[in-house]
């Protein structure tokens, strides 16, 4: 089946949900900007629902996903949510 053919494709290459870490990653590259902006708060917004769904991302990027999301909570004086993070991982 058509369903069956897909599923296979996305297991031989995993890059086939290409699209979703491409936006993910987009995500990843503003809130860095805000963060060397200074815009801790505006970051979090960015990266809060981005990660939940790390899985869409290589480990390297969801490490830096992870690490940026930490650093920004800190730089709000939030270290019970930045220690969350850390122990969600």
């Amino acid at each position: 089946t058509a369903a069956a053919a897909a599923s296979m494709d996305a297991y031989l290459d995993p890059c086939a949900s290409e699209g979703e870490e491409v936006a993910r990653v987009c995500q990843l590259n503003k809130a860095i900007l805000l963060y060397k902006q200074g815009s801790y708060g505006e970051a979090i917004e960015l990266l809060e629902p981005a990660f939940a769904e790390l899985e869409v991302l290589h480990d390297g990027h969801a490490l830096h996903m992870c690490t940026l999301l930490m650093d920004c909570l800190l730089a709000c004086h939030q270290p019970q949510r930045a220690a969350a993070v850390l122990l969600a991982q």
